[in-house]
């Protein structure tokens, strides 16, 4: 279903946003804003879904890596990319990151895998690494 949503006025401040009834949505934008609001309901909705539309065919002819959302600097040279695999794992990327190569990902199994300075941990992804935080400083180390 699709609606026409519009901004009641001049956006000086923070505006909600509603449908040409007068009905506010969850949606209300500032010029340097925009908020979001809504409830997790279990069986029902969430506050905020983004879905990207990629095929799986997509992934194989390199015309998608999955990311779905950029957080960015206003800069435009520094930005953390956040997306979904064809394996299905979420990952994190940064600006020296590739397809393959992510500064994080978490699989649908629960595993973790790390890319600290060029360092993948556990190396090529398969297998477990034992780490320790220093208390000191928060610092992360490998074992072994």
């Amino acid at each position: 279903m699709s609606l026409n949503l519009l901004v009641p006025a001049p956006i000086n401040g923070v505006q909600n946003v509603q449908d040409p009834s007068g009905n506010v949505s969850g949606l209300a934008l500032g010029k340097e804003m925009t908020t979001v609001l809504g409830r997790d309901r279990v069986g029902g909705t969430l506050p905020l879904v983004v879905t990207g539309l990629v095929q799986p065919a997509d992934f194989d002819q390199n015309k998608t890596w999955g990311r779905v959302v950029r957080l960015r600097a206003n800069d435009n040279t520094s930005f953390y990319d956040i997306g979904i695999d064809k394996t299905g794992n979420l990952f994190i990327n940064s600006v020296s990151s590739t397809k393959d190569v992510h500064v994080l990902t978490i699989t649908p199994a629960g595993g973790l895998i790390l890319n600290m300075a060029g360092i993948t941990l556990p190396p090529n992804g398969i297998g477990t690494v034992d780490l320790c935080v220093d208390k000191t400083n928060g610092r992360v180390y490998r074992q072994g």
